[in-house]
């Protein structure tokens, strides 16, 4: 992200981060944003083998927001405490579909983050047990939603949606007017429904390894 290379310098460092990565056998991601330097860095990429994808940058007026209906057997909880902040952190790389050999290693990423008042999680319950989480992150005025999921065995239920929604209760009485989120290719109509309006593409490009 925010690269900043030079026309004599930039094809050697893409190979060298290319090279870091396929030491790894990991797939990349490199984000481009205006600004990026040099100007002709997409195209660079794309010499080098990266594959050009498109996110969904979406916006939504919070008075907007329209609220979906509360599944049945579904609770919430604010993460205020260390067992919950544990409980979040468990569950998130499942829900997310990260594959099982990272798991832990992003449960530790996710553990060591403190509770604060400007990066709120929830976790969402059926019947009882942790089948998803969303948090909010306060910051340039504006209510960001991101690392939303549900478990696989708790989808279609309308679960996502309003787990998605529930920060936003929180960010309206706290003064917010604007909430902001990347949407994925699953999670954008479902955003859509909510009343969120996609305002722009940011490019990302993808690099997988030979193997």
């Amino acid at each position: 992200m925010r690269t900043r290379l030079s026309s004599s310098n930039a094809d050697s460092k893409i190979q060298e981060t290319i090279d870091y990565y396929a030491s790894k056998k990991l797939p990349f991601l490199w984000q481009v944003y205006p600004g990026d330097t040099p100007d002709d860095l997409s195209q660079r990429l794309e010499n080098h083998g990266f594959t050009r994808n498109y996110g969904r940058g979406m916006a939504l007026e919070i008075d907007k927001l329209k609220v979906p209906q509360l599944p049945e057997g579904f609770t919430y909880e604010k993460v205020t405490t260390p067992e919950l902040a544990e409980m979040r952190a468990r569950l998130l790389p499942k829900a997310a579909g990260i594959p099982e050999p990272f798991q832990d290693f992003l449960t530790q990423i996710h553990l060591s983050i403190e509770i604060r008042d400007d990066y709120v999680h929830y976790l969402g319950f059926l019947d009882g047990e942790p089948i998803a989480c969303s948090t909010v992150l306060y910051s340039d005025g504006v209510a960001g939603i991101h690392s939303v999921a549900t478990l696989p065995s708790a989808r279609r239920r309308g679960i996502g949606a309003y787990i998605s929604a529930v920060p936003l209760f929180e960010a309206r009485d706290r003064g917010y007017k604007v909430s902001i989120l990347y949407a994925s290719e699953m999670g954008f109509k479902m955003y859509e429904r909510l009343g969120f309006v996609m305002y722009c593409q940011p490019v990302h490009y993808h690099w997988d390894p030979p193997t």
